[in-house]
């Protein structure tokens, strides 16, 4: 009889493991917890479509650590995550939106008395943005627009703002930070489509991208004087403003899809200078170790001969004597320290058809203080892939035509 009961207790024991062992929350105590706590490595262990990574009842997503790059959780700690639609797993969340999982230890998590793998908790579709507009006032006939998630209890995690011209069709700058860790943002997301998310309405915005209909607009403004201006390496491409790789999440990184964050650039300006900027800044962060204001934008409209020589000015969209999306002469990006306040402003002249003297005239418009900037190494003279210089930020700002940013900087970030 004693064996006969020994053997069903076996029977019952094994019948009962499965992956998810527990059937009740076990409290983890101090001596439970792992040194370690979980780790979670954003280009290695992230399953698509992934959901967002947030602190726990915050606006704020869970950054990776400045120093592991990992995003950490102690043990016994939560993090919430959330899905827009719901988590795949729907059998075991119950066709949730939002969890609170509990870190174990390494990849594994405990949510309501179950144990479960980091790769488990994947949404059934990415998680979509939304462009929110405010009444917030941040240039001439030019409002702030918020960009971001949506998520429970009324809160909007936010990955940038634009000052957006709708009259205009123009977008003046998008606002963001960069982090010791955006350095080693996440690789794998790829590109997606760019969304009008309610702006530009009645225009295919796409259309007036392709280069067959930017020669006709050219056409009409340059009285047909436009065939040398063209290029398989020389058109006007969709220039983010806020990079995709500024971004650390992939989910943050299709945020920055919408044409409000976008303005013509030269293609051999967007693959050049435009890209090394971009590059050098968020290395310069990262050795560094700061956290950055970013307020990265376009000023001016640039211009290019007719047939008789006359300058004239380029737009994407011409309407009988309605011009709207100009095509920038510059584009830059202010760069602050959040800590210091110091900054500095990075400018990229988006003209590769410009002459020196040109140059010289209409597109340098502040005090050159680039060989200061010993952290950004870069060839500065090439006009086709874009000409690059540095000023203090309030000489750059006083010029006309410029947002109401409001900057007060004490020294140039060196």
């Amino acid at each position: 009889m004693r064996e006969l009961i020994l053997f069903l207790i076996q029977i019952i024991a094994f019948s009962s493991a499965r992956v998810h062992l527990s059937t009740t929350e076990i409290p983890l105590n101090k001596n439970q917890e792992s040194n370690e706590g979980c780790t979670i490595n954003i280009n290695k262990d992230l399953v698509e479509p992934q959901p967002l990574f947030i602190v726990p009842k915050t606006s704020s997503f869970w950054y990776p650590n400045e120093n592991s790059g990992l995003i950490e959780i102690p043990s016994g700690q939560q993090i919430e995550l959330f899905c827009a639609d719901t988590f795949e797993n729907t059998d075991s969340f119950q066709r949730k939106r939002q969890l609170l999982p509990t870190c174990v230890q390494g990849k594994t998590y405990q949510l309501k008395g179950e144990k479960y793998q980091l790769d488990e908790f994947t949404c059934k579709s990415h998680s979509r943005y939304y462009v929110k507009r405010t009444n917030t006032t941040c240039a001439e006939d030019s409002l702030l627009a918020q960009v971001g998630f949506n998520v429970t209890n009324g809160r909007f995690l936010k990955t940038m703002e634009i000052c957006h011209n709708e009259k205009r069709q123009m977008t003046h700058y998008s606002h963001y930070q960069l982090y010791p860790t955006s350095y080693n943002y996440q690789k794998s997301t790829g590109r997606i489509g760019f969304s009008k998310t309610g702006f530009y309405k009645g225009k295919d915005v796409n259309h007036l991208y392709t280069m067959n209909q930017q020669k006709k607009v050219f056409g009409k403004l340059l009285n047909d004087s436009y065939d040398n201006f063209f290029s398989k390496k020389q058109f006007l491409s969709r220039g983010h403003l806020s990079a995709k790789s500024d971004h650390i999440f992939g989910s943050q990184q299709r945020t920055t899809f919408t044409f409000i964050n976008a303005a013509p650039q030269w293609q051999g300006f967007n693959d050049g200078t435009w890209n090394t900027i971009e590059n050098e800044v968020k290395r310069f962060v990262s050795k560094k170790k700061l956290t950055v204001d970013c307020y990265t934008g376009a000023w001016g409209v640039s211009s290019l001969p007719d047939v008789n020589g006359t300058m004239k000015e380029l737009f994407l969209s011409v309407n009988g004597t309605n011009k709207q999306i100009p095509v920038p002469k510059l584009f830059y990006k202010i760069v602050i320290d959040v800590e210091s306040n110091n900054g500095v402003a990075l400018v990229g002249v988006n003209n590769p058809h410009l002459t020196q003297a040109q140059l010289k005239e209409d597109y340098i418009i502040c005090d050159d203080v680039s060989e200061e900037i010993s952290w950004m190494k870069m060839k500065r003279n090439n006009i086709a892939k874009g000409f690059y210089y540095a000023c203090e930020v309030q000489d750059f700002l006083s010029n006309d035509d410029m947002p109401k940013m409001n900057l007060t900087v004490n020294r140039l970030l060196v």
